[in-house]
């Protein structure tokens, strides 16, 4: 049995889809797209009908995420929709890849096809339960029932050309009982429904002076004796001065008439409440809705001021004006919504572009200052030398720190921070914040040290990475505002949350400056700082503590902190985690491979491997030529992914280094490329991509190009040269394996 997810925001309309598909297939429904997106990611459904007009998130939205979820990527989609611009909705469709399009109300054959199509096999011929309680019939009545209402609702607009026509017959007409008998017939074909009543009450509100009804035979009384019967209803209806409506009143009867559901609307004239519009029975054994409401009070309005005063005439053409204008604004707030939607689908899309764009412009020329740094540092220099190139070294390291936490701010505010769930040792956590500011601290003389409760467990599983980046933003902070004291980092273990995780509280307490009670509320704000003088003398942009928070909130948890001005501050976050065995050696696999310079020995006795290095940038070739030469590496360049391609097709080549935004050729295509000659020609060369985008989805992205590894600029060059060493390495393995006696 299939399982199919209808996602639609009227109840009404999934319980029609579900009647006809529930005897033949497992149902999941949703109100939004939104909800429709975490059910499909949960319960992998083999199929989505889905609503193309949502609040939330629409349809369109809907399949575009789905398609960008390699998890629900190949879910069948079929639009299911009462939008009546066919050509509009076949383009929608054709952009978001979906073959079948259902509209509203749909007929159970063309659904039961559809979804044969869609699914692609036959559909189970015992779609009929065994009784008589669904039939086609039945199945029918449902359909034609919503297609009653989809038919009041286009008919809106006529109804509203309708008032406007009555309005001009109303000027027009001398009479008022003749009026009155026109309003009344067009009050009951406007609203739909059984009989209209129209009563214009005496200066004493005590007689009927006219009286029109349309659709009863007769009234089986005078106008007075009229009143009379009804006096208690219509009293109600002056006294309130307001509309009446009400549904399922078997006991209340007008002349015979059994009322099942009434609509009666007061009559103003300029000065007074003078008398009333009775609407009995909307067609079709409805209650009276909101709308008929909305049109008995505009045709009642009409009535009082034309049987009152000519001279509201004017008044009229301005009301009718009012309307058309009214009709005009709500066709232009529609296609304004529509274009701000496009315009902000088109914003984000530039955005996300713009920072791409900028993670290369900016990451290619710091791997040429950073490099360059490396190699001059690397030799033999003076000592003056060494404390200067050492200084721009670390400016240039603060200007991409910077730079990654506006990128890493911007990434959290879209919407599009990921998080791993995976083991990770709390230990070796700490030690890893711990060691990056050991040698701050003991050159200001602080007391660095941390402590894990004996109560935490060794092994826990969650985003070990953000955790570290927290911890890195808090502790750095503490070091930086600490001038004498010391500076703790503690764990703690808490209790269990609903799903069985351990609330575990990372801790940074110091003896720094602190912080003014009027101040706190700045913390955590983005860009802002306590003071503007702690700005000049300690430096920084605001972020961390505001990415700190959002990234703790992101994986469920909770950052508060106390502070005292001139004692110091605590920082304690609160992060829900999952709890596993101890798995040191599957966690922690890097990080043990040596370079051929660790062996300079075993690299002189050894070939030299020749790796092609496939980059734009001139400074960035020279920064990567003049180190692979000095750890004993040959290499040729290519400035395009052409000729990479060309160099790679006519040399022999151990390993290619690949950047991926280049002209001509970008990487990704030399990339792929080059793996589909080798399907042709044999082999398999290693691909390290050499990227400026610095996003996890961007390393998946390489992944599936068929690039092999990963490293992004500013290049790490110790990272870099370890990577080139494993890469090399597992080749030599692969091809050991298969040809033993090269071993």
């Amino acid at each position: 049995m299939s399982k199919i997810l209808i996602v639609d925001d009227r109840p009404v309309n999934r319980q029609v889809l579900k009647e006809i598909l529930k005897y033949s297939h497992q149902i999941m429904e949703a109100g939004d797209g939104a909800e429709a997106l975490e059910l499909a990611q949960a319960g992998q459904p083999d199929l989505i009908i889905a609503d193309i007009l949502m609040p939330t998130m629409d349809g369109y939205e809907l399949v575009r995420q789905l398609r960008a979820d390699p998890s629900v990527s190949r879910i069948p989609v079929i639009f299911y929709t009462a939008y009546y611009h066919d050509r509009e909705v076949h383009a929608l469709a054709r952009a978001c890849n979906v073959a079948q399009i259902l509209y509203k109300p749909v007929d159970p054959e063309k659904v039961l096809q559809a979804v044969e199509e869609a699914l692609g096999q036959p559909v189970p011929p015992a779609v009929q339960p065994p009784n008589d309680e669904f039939s086609a019939e039945h199945m029918r009545l449902l359909t034609d029932k919503l297609a009653h209402k989809v038919e009041e609702l286009d008919a809106t607009n006529g109804r509203l050309t309708d008032l406007v026509q009555l309005g001009t017959q109303l000027a027009s007409e001398k009479d008022p009982q003749r009026m009155l008998e026109a309003a009344c017939r067009a009050s009951r074909e406007i609203v739909v429904a059984r009989a209209a009543i129209i009563g214009i009450l005496d200066q004493g509100l005590q007689g009927v002076r006219h009286l029109s009804v349309c659709g009863i035979d007769s009234l089986a009384a005078a106008p007075q004796d009229f009143l009379r019967l009804h006096r208690t209803t219509l009293a109600g209806l002056l006294a309130e001065r307001r509309p009446l409506r009400l549904h399922g009143t078997p006991e209340l009867t007008f002349n015979g008439l059994s009322v099942r559901s009434l609509l009666a609307v007061p009559i103003f004239s300029p000065e007074r409440c003078c008398g009333w519009l009775i609407l009995v029975n909307k067609t079709g054994l409805e209650e009276f809705s909101e709308e008929n409401e909305r049109l008995a009070v505009l045709i009642a309005a009409k009535v009082g001021i034309f049987y009152e005063n000519k001279s509201y005439a004017i008044e009229l053409r301005q009301r009718i004006e009012e309307l058309q204008n009214e009709m005009m604004e709500r066709k232009l707030v529609e296609e304004a919504l529509r274009q701000a939607k496009e315009a902000a689908e088109s914003a984000s899309r530039a955005k996300d572009q713009f920072l791409a764009n900028m993670s290369h412009e900016l990451r290619t020329p710091l791997t040429g200052v950073l490099g360059m740094h490396d190699l001059v540092l690397s030799g033999n220099l003076e000592a003056e030398q060494r404390e200067f190139i050492g200084m721009a070294q670390t400016s240039a390291r603060s200007l991409l720190r910077i730079f990654n936490d506006i990128l890493e701010l911007t990434k959290i505010e879209s919407g599009k921070l990921s998080l791993e769930e995976k083991p990770f040792l709390v230990r070796e956590c700490m030690e890893n914040t711990f060691n990056i500011f050991l040698p701050v601290a003991k050159s200001k003389g602080l007391d660095l040290n941390f402590t894990v409760a004996e109560d935490v467990p060794e092994t826990m599983i969650g985003d070990r990475t953000r955790i570290n980046q927290v911890l890195t933003n808090l502790a750095g902070n503490a070091v930086k505002f600490t001038e004498k004291g010391k500076v703790a980092l503690r764990v703690a273990a808490g209790g269990s949350t609903p799903d069985g995780k351990r609330e575990v509280t990372f801790t940074v307490a110091d003896t720094g400056i602190g912080i003014p009670d009027d101040k706190k509320d700045l913390l955590f704000r983005v860009f802002s700082q306590v003071d503007d003088s702690h700005t000049r003398e300690y430096g920084g942009t605001g972020l961390g503590l505001a990415i700190s928070k959002r990234i703790v909130e992101r994986m469920g948890g909770t950052i508060t902190f106390t502070s005292e001005e001139g004692k110091g501050s605590t920082f304690s976050c609160t992060i829900p985690l999952g709890e596993a065995e101890p798995e040191r050696e599957a966690i922690f696999a890097s990080g043990e491979t040596a370079t051929a310079a660790d062996h300079p020995s075993r690299a002189e006795e050894i070939r030299k491997p020749r790796l092609l290095v496939a980059e734009d940038d001139q400074v960035v070739r020279q920064v990567l030529g003049s180190m692979l030469q000095r750890f004993n590496y040959e290499a040729d360049f290519a400035e395009n992914g052409r000729k990479a391609v060309e160099l790679w097709e006519n040399g022999k080549y151990d390993l290619i280094l690949m950047d991926v935004q280049m002209p001509l050729m970008n990487g990704f295509e030399a990339t792929g490329a080059i793996r589909e000659k080798e399907r042709t020609r044999g082999g398999h060369i290693p691909i390290i991509a050499v990227t400026a985008h610095a996003l996890k989805e961007d390393k998946a992205r390489c992944r599936d190009a068929g690039m092999d590894a990963y490293i992004s600029k500013p290049i790490d060059f110790k990272t870099c040269l370890q990577l080139i060493e494993e890469q090399l390495r597992i080749t030599n393995q692969e091809l050991e394996s298969k040809c033993p006696q090269f071993s």
